[in-house]
């Protein structure tokens, strides 16, 4: 019963297998797997998207598209002059407009300063001050060099009489005057030849400029001229004969005073007190007499804050009947002698 059953459903629900007709390609089939692509607007769809449905409603782009009508933001329809301005060419489409002054149109009322004036070739106007880059008069320029005296500009410039040489009325009449007052032979203008720089040339002024000791002079300079005469310092002061002032040539010593190392240049002198050489006169207190460890001096008194004799201080002779009092030494002993204490030995039986 149970495998009827299966066999009746499978009957009523199976169908055949899922497959894909055409050329496009925005639906894949895979394995009874329907992939959705993209819809490529170029090659998958016909027909033309209404206005309404975000579209043109037109096959082409072509006078589509009515100014003011379809477009916002401002643009110029038509250009229209006036007395002053002429215009060409506007009021169609793609125009090309051509704007220009009309002749004679411009009055004192557009211009910024009034003249008050005609400013045509006949006129005779008169201005305060006139800056101009050209100036012509006559037919000749200001700035003409001309072919003869009475063409260049200079004949244009009136002057005042106050040369001694010329009573011309223009610049041309007088430089033609002092030209021939001038006299004397012309030359060359001055130029400089070699390297060195302390004088330098700008329009013929020559300049003085500081003379580099170092490399703008040659030669030596002389002592008369306040110069050293020599190309080097080395031995060249003579002690005393080129100096001033007190100095040690050389150092002699004596008896007493031994000297070596001196009488040579940059000497290193050494100084020593001589063996054996310092007597009385030398002394500041005369002895009289030889103090070698040999000799033996006499004194009226003498006060020594240490004594040794053959070996013994002064302080091993105390308590034998002598006493060491503030460093001086002095006797115990009195008339009586005291056998039992101040006597060590035995009395032989002869004494």
């Amino acid at each position: 019963d149970v495998l009827d059953d299966l066999d009746a459903a499978i009957a009523s629900g199976t169908h055949d297998p899922v497959t894909l007709a055409g050329t496009y390609d925005y639906l894949t089939l895979s394995d009874q797997e329907i992939t959705l692509n993209a819809i490529d607007l170029t090659t998958d769809v016909t027909g033309i998207l209404p206005v309404a449905n975000g579209g043109t409603g037109a096959t082409t782009l072509n006078n589509l598209i009515t100014l003011a009508t379809h477009t916002t933001g401002n643009y110029v329809a038509t250009v229209t002059g006036n007395t002053q301005i002429g215009v060409t060419g506007s009021g169609s489409e793609n125009a090309g407009v051509t704007l220009a002054i009309n002749a004679d149109s411009i009055g004192d009322t557009q211009l910024a300063f009034n003249t008050g004036q005609n400013l045509t070739t006949t006129s005779d106007v008169e201005f305060n001050s006139l800056e101009v880059t050209a100036l012509t008069i006559g037919g000749i320029d200001l700035s003409d060099v001309g072919t003869d005296n009475l063409t260049s500009g200079a004949t244009l410039v009136g002057v005042f009489d106050e040369f001694t040489n010329s009573n011309g009325t223009t610049v041309q009449q007088v430089l033609n005057d002092l030209d021939a007052a001038v006299s004397g032979s012309s030359h060359d203008p001055v130029t400089f030849a070699g390297t060195l720089d302390y004088l330098t040339l700008s329009d013929q002024e020559i300049t003085l400029n500081a003379i580099d000791l170092t490399t703008d002079v040659t030669g030596v300079l002389p002592v008369a001229n306040g110069g050293t005469g020599a190309t080097t310092l080395n031995n060249l002061i003579t002690l005393a004969t080129h100096t001033t002032g007190n100095y040690v040539a050389t150092i002699t010593g004596s008896t007493q005073i031994g000297v070596t190392g001196s009488g040579s240049e940059n000497a290193g002198v050494t100084l020593a007190i001589n063996a054996d050489s310092i007597g009385n006169t030398q002394l500041e207190y005369n002895t009289g007499q030889d103090l070698t460890t040999t000799s033996s001096p006499t004194f009226d008194a003498l006060t020594l804050t240490t004594l040794t004799i053959s070996g013994d201080s002064i302080t091993d002779f105390v308590g034998t009947g002598l006493s060491l009092n503030s460093g001086v030494l002095e006797t115990t002993l009195g008339v009586d002698i005291d056998l039992t204490s101040e006597v060590t030995g035995t009395l032989p039986v002869g004494n």
